[in-house]
């Protein structure tokens, strides 16, 4: 089954799953718990693109959520513009902000990035509560109207639930062929090495910078939504725990699994919930069963989900045919060559059976500069072979292809050893 077919197969069978969701679930409790997956799913989907694809970390998507909602209800609530619109403009208001926030951010990398955007999150907060005149400060924002189509309210859980789980269906499709697309390809080279990305023709600050202004975009878009649609707000909703709970549920369902992300943000914000009934000890296995996730699937809940369920359906295959599973090792070397102290890089891709393109990319993602008919020294022939799985060993005098000419060209043979050596140039 090609790519394309499981990823249509397995979107038909999410928005079957959605359809049927509010025929099963009675009451307006479960709705409830329904819709803020949906709210928070968009700000995972936004936020997984970014570290997933980009392989950008930011601990400032909070800040992103809570201008979205506070944009929002101060324009319709206090200014009473019309809600859908406004819902656009803020969210291409947010985008913009990001854009330029994530120009002179974006260029930095590991802590230094997280702090960055970290800090954004901590300004915003402290605006959020010292402005009192606009955003009610610690007492919250309330009295947000709600969201219209036409002349219907759309007010109540139920009715909410068929605007936001069909907009993040509409999202979520979206996403799934932009990760697909040149864009997506982009990105996971950049996630992969930047480095190479950037000299493969990549221009890696401009993809980083978009991809950050559309992942905050998803962010304000929740956070409208989520004004909309409890009619109140309060600074305390958007400071850098949220921040963290959205970074955790990316890891928790799995980093670069939009999929999995889905599943975080829905275990994650139902969790609470479920052991809201154990009182005193929730805090305590809400923390249990997330490290125990960390632990046992590193990757991810729904990657290491797919991985259990692949090895059980193989060894049940293998089973059938009565046949004992066979365990392969992996080889420590392949293949072995010999070479002299020296020798043309173009040469050794040749030995090797690889385009010298391919040699070239890797030794620059070792960073190493060389070109195809440079001469490379035998440490750093041995370091590329090793990327191959290949062993480089020291020619003998007797092996040695230079004097193997040769007996009968002397002239050839000096002119070879006369030969000049370009040195390589390591960063």
């Amino acid at each position: 089954m090609s790519k394309t077919r499981k990823k249509w197969i397995s979107f038909c069978a999410l928005a079957a799953v959605v359809a049927l969701l509010p025929l099963v679930v009675e009451g307006s409790y479960y709705l409830l718990v329904l819709n803020i997956i949906a709210i928070n799913g968009l700000v995972v989907l936004g936020l997984n693109l970014l570290i997933g694809f980009a392989g950008q970390i930011s601990l400032g998507h909070a800040a992103f959520f809570g201008m979205g909602a506070y944009l929002s209800a101060i324009l319709t609530a206090t200014y009473q513009a019309p809600p859908w619109p406004t819902l656009l403009l803020v969210m291409v208001f947010t985008g913009v902000v990001a854009y330029v926030l994530g120009v002179p951010t974006l260029r930095l990398a590991g802590h230094y990035l997280v702090m960055a955007t970290l800090g954004f999150n901590i300004i915003l907060y402290i605006l959020m509560v010292q402005m009192e005149h606009w955003t009610g400060g610690p007492s919250g924002f309330a009295e947000i109207p709600p969201l219209h189509l036409g002349s219907f309210p759309i007010q109540g859980d139920f009715h909410f639930y068929w605007l936001i789980w069909p907009l993040f269906l509409i999202i979520f499709f979206f996403s799934l062929n932009l990760v697909d697309s040149r864009v997506g390809r982009a990105l996971r080279a950049i996630h992969e090495n930047e480095l190479v990305a950037n000299a493969m023709g990549v221009n890696t600050e401009r993809y980083k910078v978009i991809i950050f202004a559309i992942s905050a975009a998803y962010a304000s878009l929740a956070g409208s939504l989520y004004a909309h649609y409890l009619s109140f707000i309060s600074p305390k909703t958007f400071d850098i725990f949220y921040s963290i709970q959205i970074v955790t549920m990316v890891v928790v369902g799995g980093i670069g699994n939009l999929w999995g992300g889905l599943l975080g943000a829905a275990v994650l914000t139902a969790l609470p919930e479920v052991l809201h009934a154990m009182r005193d000890y929730a805090l305590l296995l809400y923390g249990v069963i997330l490290m125990g996730v960390l632990v046992f699937f590193p990757e991810g809940l729904l990657p290491g989900l797919v991985k259990i369920l692949s090895r059980k359906k193989g060894a049940k295959a293998v089973a059938a045919k009565g046949q004992k599973p066979q365990i392969t090792t992996p080889k420590a070397i392949k293949r072995r060559i010999k070479i002299d102290e020296t020798i043309v890089l173009s040469d050794l891709a040749k030995r090797m059976g690889i385009k010298a393109n391919e040699m070239i990319m890797k030794l620059m993602g070792l960073g190493v500069v060389a070109t195809v008919n440079q001469t490379i020294d035998f440490e750093t022939a041995a370091l590329v072979a090793s990327e191959f799985d290949y062993e480089v060993e020291k020619a003998t005098f007797e092996e040695d292809t230079i004097f193997k000419i040769e007996a009968d060209d002397p002239e050839k043979l000096i002119g070879r050893l006369q030969q000049p050596i370009t040195p390589v140039t390591k960063r």
